[in-house]
């Protein structure tokens, strides 16, 4: 408060305090003091929100790459059900004995049976993992779980709309 009163000495203004809830609250009478502590005290709280949030995205982000870099991840089911027309046409679980490796250099290792050892690029954004060409959605992302989805919708001539959901199974 010792500062307030300085400032307002040097531009000549003049304040007033008042008790308050048993504190003193400070009136600044002059308009002009009103935007020279209002409009710094806006850009301050705003630019403030703005950091936190970037802040906690970065920190989000962060947390999710250590999650999955943090160890080998065995990819022990797929899940597939496809629609026809909106009508389930297709379901069915396949228990796989894969293995991926997520790295810090965004590569990520795929170890499977039938395909051998492949090597794609991987990258982060917002709920979605991208892993060579395919996108998924991250519907879990823990210590020892993780669970993505793949879905897509296509035309055809024949059966009309035709949507398959891919759900792959992850654990530590």
């Amino acid at each position: 408060m010792v500062w307030l009163k300085k400032v307002c000495k040097l531009l000549n203004k003049r304040i007033h305090t008042q008790p308050f809830e048993s504190k003193k609250r400070i009136i600044i009478k002059y308009p002009i003091m009103r935007k020279v502590f209002i409009i710094p005290a806006v850009v301050l709280a705003l630019g403030m929100s703005f950091s936190c949030t970037r802040q906690k995205e970065a920190q989000e982000a962060q947390t999710k790459t250590q999650l999955l870099t943090s160890a080998r991840w065995d990819i022990y089911k797929v899940h597939q059900t496809v629609w026809v027309n909106d009508s389930l046409a297709f379901d069915e679980t396949e228990n796989l004995n894969s293995t991926a490796t997520f790295k810090d250099d965004k590569t990520v290792t795929i170890v499977s049976l039938d395909k051998g050892t492949e090597t794609f690029t991987w990258g982060l954004y917002d709920q979605k993992l991208q892993v060579g060409p395919d996108v998924y959605t991250i519907e879990t992302l823990t210590q020892t779980e993780l669970i993505l989805t793949e879905n897509s919708t296509e035309s055809d001539p024949d059966l009309g709309s035709v949507t398959t959901r891919n759900r792959l199974f992850f654990k530590h």
